[in-house]
């Protein structure tokens, strides 16, 4: 009877286990599908959801943005193999119709600043940075299908 009793119990544990492990995949594999949901972005920033890269010159990495969701911009790099995101800021669009980055990472020293989109195709734009030093303002960027 001890040992029946036993499995009984084992055997619930192990349900309840199996239950706790679908719903914790379950839930990441929503909060993935979040990050680009055109659902809940308005139509007019749509465009922009999705990662970006840099196609100017860098030394031994690819770097470039996320546009996600929620209005967050990350920044992401590829450096000798290794992937790596941080936060950058917020995007959005201003009166005229045009796209903006808003930097607010101390980390990154965007803190503040602007950075206006003045060249945008469905897989490609040019941001500007006014703060930057003259040959660094202009930026374009290629949309890649996912994350590199």
């Amino acid at each position: 009877m001890k040992v029946r009793f036993n499995c009984l119990i084992m055997k619930k544990l192990f349900i309840i286990a199996a239950i706790a492990l679908l719903g914790g995949m379950m839930t990441a594999c929503s909060s993935s599908d979040d990050e680009f949901d055109v659902e809940q972005v308005e139509p007019a920033l749509r465009p922009l959801l999705g990662y970006w890269q840099y196609t100017g010159q860098t030394i031994d990495s690819r770097v470039g943005y996320v546009f996600k969701s929620n209005g967050e911009v990350l920044c992401w790099e590829v450096y000798w193999g290794e992937y790596k995101e941080r936060h950058f800021g917020t995007y959005g669009i201003d009166d005229e119709q045009h796209f903006y980055l808003k930097g607010d990472s101390k980390e990154n020293n965007s803190e503040g600043e602007y950075y206006y989109v003045t060249e945008f195709f469905p897989d490609s734009m040019t941001t500007f940075s006014p703060n930057s030093p003259e040959l660094l303002q202009y930026k374009k960027y290629k949309k890649i299908g996912g994350r590199p």
